[in-house]
């Protein structure tokens, strides 16, 4: 799995199912970008809701789309206990579109 997700397989590490889980919260703090925000997508597809947690952390990333991106991969795992940060993510975000996702991830994480 190693050799995919370095050689940016994605879709090879996502026919790894749960196995590949470890490997993609670790990358969730790799330097390159488009590495976040492609591991956050598989995540949040893999809906495997013990990883909600590292994923809240890319929340406050530098990338606008990342934290989009990590809300949207929230609300699909259903982890309630996401809405705090969320909630402050929320008040600290500068882009409308994110916090609109932001916003949305909560609602649909009180409703579940």
């Amino acid at each position: 799995m190693r050799y995919l997700s370095a050689k940016q397989d994605w879709r090879g590490v996502r026919q790894a199912g749960r196995a590949a889980v470890p490997l993609l919260v670790s990358l969730l703090k790799d330097r390159d970008e488009y590495v976040r925000l492609e591991v956050v997508k598989l995540l949040g597809s893999l809906r495997e809701r013990q990883v909600a947690s590292a994923v809240s952390h890319l929340l406050s990333d530098a990338s606008q789309e990342v934290r989009r991106q990590a809300a949207l991969a929230l609300a699909v795992l259903g982890d309630r206990a996401q809405v705090p940060a969320l909630r402050t993510a929320v008040a600290k975000e500068g882009f409308e579109d994110v916090r609109k996702e932001m916003e949305s991830a909560i609602r649909r994480l009180e409703k579940a």
